[in-house]
């Protein structure tokens, strides 16, 4: 004899299955998308959507599975179509949570000091620049880079491996080419102006130097607007190549430093002038024998900063800790040290580290 299950039981008891279908869809949808926005914005951070969503997905993927357990047998089988998607509805939000924890994992950022410890490589620029970086036998090198790439390897305690990068776009890329392979280059500190094209691809700790940009020309000028457009020579993947090329000034790119200076002592060619940062041509100029004393014009800031690999937000606030520290410590012994033609003995202000990194791209 077969028991009739009364049709206001039958209705009491799927109404709650029928309202679980109801939110858990919209639930495991919206913290997919929180997941998604989340993990693509890391100023957020990573660590903050495993927090919110996967909890959430836990917990809508528990209630169903209660809910089809405490189910009366008969109701199931006067309603094998309910069943079936709520069955349906729970390995969703099952397979969306798995997801998004997969997800989570591998985009995390690895934690700082394990990211600064072993063998550390960083870049930086094959050309000697004096005061900045000169490369000797010994592998740190002098100059006020080579002075801080010093400093943050006897913080952390990890193995220096210096690599020299033949162009100046090369420290953009290479740091954008970051995989987490033993030689790919983790940091690069080489004059590397902090700038928002750059911005886009790669992030920066800092600043640890303010400069200007500089120009040298042997012609008789008084200002900056005197010096015919077209005639400027920077080196090509430079601050001062976008900058004058933003002022719509038709800059002439040369494959180094010296190969712009070197044009401009010649008579014949088109070059009449070298832009750079000024610090950079100050110290050329004292260093290089018979090169003279042309006149120099300054605009706008340059920020030195540390290049990381793009959306590092815990590493850029951990070197950034280690750029103060080496302001407070460190930075006026070196200035007279390595930059003596831009000290200022009446008070050489250091710049004043960024309180916080900036926003990481998506």
């Amino acid at each position: 004899m077969t028991t009739e299950v009364p049709q206001a039981e039958d209705d009491e008891a799927s109404r709650p299955m029928r309202g679980q279908l109801y939110w858990i869809l919209p639930i495991a949808v919206a913290t997919m998308s929180v997941t998604t926005w989340l993990l693509v914005n890391p100023k957020w951070g990573g660590d903050v959507a495993a927090i919110i969503v996967i909890p959430v997905n836990v917990a809508a993927v528990i209630v169903p599975l209660l809910l089809t357990v405490s189910t009366p047998r008969a109701v199931a089988k006067r309603n094998p179509r309910r069943r079936r998607k709520l069955t349906i509805a729970t390995a969703l939000t099952a397979a969306i949570l798995l997801t998004t924890g997969l997800v989570y994992w591998f985009s995390r950022e690895e934690d700082p000091l394990k990211y600064l410890s072993g063998r550390v490589k960083i870049g930086v620029t094959s050309e000697k620049y004096p005061g900045w970086n000169t490369a000797t036998k010994d592998k740190h090198g002098i100059g006020f880079d080579r002075e801080l790439i010093k400093f943050l390897a006897e913080e952390y305690g990890f193995e220096l491996d210096l690599v020299e990068l033949d162009s100046l776009d090369a420290r953009v890329d290479r740091l954008a080419e970051y995989l987490g392979k033993p030689d790919d280059i983790k940091l690069v500190i080489s004059t590397f102006s902090i700038t928002e094209p750059r911005e886009k691809v790669i992030d920066f700790a800092g600043p640890y130097y303010q400069d200007t940009e500089g120009f040298f020309t042997y012609e008789q000028a008084n200002s900056f607007d005197e010096i015919p457009k077209g005639t400027v020579c920077v080196t090509k993947g430079a601050r001062a190549s976008e900058r004058l090329t933003d002022k719509g000034w038709r800059p002439v790119e040369g494959a180094s430093l010296m190969d712009c200076v070197t044009r401009m002592k010649n008579p014949d060619d088109i070059v009449k002038a070298v832009s750079t940062d000024a610090s950079i041509l100050s110290e050329l100029s004292r260093n290089i024998e018979g090169y003279g004393t042309p006149s120099r014009f300054e605009i706008g800031p340059e920020r030195y900063g540390i290049g990381i690999p793009n959306n590092r937000p815990k590493l850029c606030e951990e070197l950034n800790l280690k750029i103060r520290k080496f302001i407070e410590n460190e930075w006026m012994g070196h200035i007279p040290e390595n930059l003596p033609s831009v000290y200022d003995p009446r008070g050489h202000q250091p710049p004043i580290p960024l309180p916080t990194c900036m926003q990481p791209s998506s």
